[in-house]
């Protein structure tokens, strides 16, 4: 039978102290989340991080993705 899979990722971007990008990619964010939101959680990952040796937020988006399976079990 064949199906519809619609699938979104949030992808937050940030700027490390040596000048680089590091990308951390949230699967399936709720489905109302404003850039509020993302900016208020990213700046509290800066402000924790040391561990990736992260400096500042540079940018954020919502990939939405659209897969079509074909049927063809019934050929």
């Amino acid at each position: 039978m064949p199906r519809e899979l619609n699938e979104s990722t949030l992808s937050l971007y940030f700027t490390k102290t040596d000048g680089s990008t590091v990308k951390f990619d949230v699967p399936a964010p709720k489905a109302d989340l404003t850039s509020a939101e993302a900016r208020t959680q990213m700046d509290a990952i800066v402000a924790v991080g040391g561990l990736f040796d992260i400096s500042a937020v540079k940018d954020a988006g919502i990939t939405h993705r659209t897969v079509s399976d074909f049927d063809v079990e019934s050929m």
